[in-house]
């Protein structure tokens, strides 16, 4: 089997406030596709657990994953009371253009593959509207689109059981800051004003190639997400796994290689004759 490669750096955005962990994946592929990772809510780049590194490496691709500000070992980290009803649009807009031109990405030269799960997903989705001729295709995996059918019971569940639990132990194993991690994500989500929280008007500015991923078993969210979106974009492929909840890539991360390998293999650029 070959070794996988990546190379982990300090991305410092242009403010030179901001400090974001950020991982190449095989770099020396610079004339492959480039695939851009972008986390959950409570994720970070630890939190893949290598499905980047799997993926680049059953595509031949190369890869950039990083971990938002206050996840992971990015630094700062804001206030729960600092992140507004919008933050996921911000990602997208503001700060993704940002850290692409930090981390050297051209977005209109190297046209990524945006890969996003989740809260990463949302974002995708915000990004590939704003910004359709940056990106070759997007994939989303157990993407939201507004808060209908969101699992708050489950999310709050989670708030009053925090301390001391298992999930407690298992952010601190991929975050400098996990409880801030954890408070920030699910107070946002809990919220009452979130409840009116949607982004399904943007959708239909996706102009780029997507593919949609969920499990049926999803905790978080329902099916109703997935198509929504495929009622608002034009070229859009959805899979749903059985027996599958919130993270395929983890769950079914051979079969999601393969589905995206398929995805994607109509739109890699092809040898001139």
């Amino acid at each position: 089997m070959s070794r996988i490669e990546h190379h982990d750096a300090c991305l410092r955005l242009p403010s030179g406030t901001v400090q974001l962990e950020s991982r190449w994946i095989a770099p020396e592929r610079s004339n492959a596709p480039l695939l851009v990772f972008l986390h959950e809510g409570l994720g970070s780049i630890a939190a893949w657990r290598g499905w980047p590194e799997s993926l680049c490496a059953s595509l031949k691709c190369r890869g950039f994953v990083f971990s938002r500000q206050g996840y992971g070992r990015s630094l700062p980290a804001p206030r729960a009371d600092e992140w507004p009803m919008d933050y996921l649009k911000r990602e997208a807009i503001e700060l993704m253009p940002a850290v692409l031109d930090a981390a050297g990405i051209d977005p209109t030269r190297d046209r990524p593959v945006i890969v996003g799960h989740s809260d990463g997903g949302s974002i995708a989705l915000h990004y590939a509207a704003a910004f359709p001729e940056h990106a070759e295709a997007v994939v989303v995996i157990a993407p939201h689109v507004y808060a209908t059918g969101v699992n708050f019971e489950l999310i709050g569940q989670l708030q009053r059981n925090y301390t001391g639990s298992a999930l407690q132990r298992y952010l601190a194993g991929f975050h400098d800051h996990p409880d801030d991690v954890f408070w920030r994500w699910s107070k946002r989500w809990t919220s009452p004003e979130f409840r009116q929280w949607d982004i399904t008007a943007c959708l239909r500015n996706i102009s780029a190639p997507l593919l949609a991923i969920q499990g049926r078993d999803d905790q978080y969210s329902t099916l109703d997400q997935l198509y929504e979106i495929a009622r608002h974009v034009v070229q859009v492929e959805l899979m749903i796994l059985e027996k599958c909840r919130h993270t395929p890539q983890l769950e079914y991360p051979v079969m999601l290689a393969q589905r995206i390998a398929s995805f994607l293999d109509g739109r890699r650029p092809r040898s001139p004759i």
